[in-house]
C-alpha cells in the first residue's frame, strides 16, 4: 500500500513539475511561481490583509533545548512589537 501511494505522489511531483517548468509552489488557490533570484530574496506574500487588523495574533515558535538566550529573545519579540499583546508564543 505505502509503495503505491509513494508512487502516486512521485508521478504526481514529477508531472507537475513538468507542466509549470521550475520552481512553483501549490497552495489551495492554485500554482504560484516562486523566485530563484537569490540576490533579492522576497517572503511568499499573506493570503489575506487580516495581519494588518489590530485583533488578529501572531503565533511565533521557537526551538530552545538548552537555549540561555531564549528568555532574552522572547523578551526583544515583545519589546519590538507594535502590538504585544496580539504575539502569542509557543517554546518547545
Amino acid at each position: 500500500m505505502f509503495s503505491v501511494v509513494f508512487l502516486v505522489g512521485l508521478c504526481f511531483l514529477l508531472m507537475c513539475s513538468h507542466v509549470h517548468g521550475g520552481e512553483s509552489l501549490f497552495d489551495m488557490g492554485g500554482w504560484n511561481d516562486v523566485s530563484t533570484d537569490i540576490s533579492n530574496p522576497k517572503p511568499y506574500p499573506p493570503k489575506s490583509d487580516s495581519w494588518k487588523q489590530p485583533e488578529t495574533p501572531f503565533l511565533i515558535t521557537l526551538a530552545s533545548y538548552r537555549d540561555d538566550l531564549c528568555g532574552i529573545t522572547i523578551k526583544r519579540i515583545f519589546d519590538k512589537a507594535k502590538y504585544p499583546d496580539r504575539v502569542r508564543i509557543g517554546v518547545s
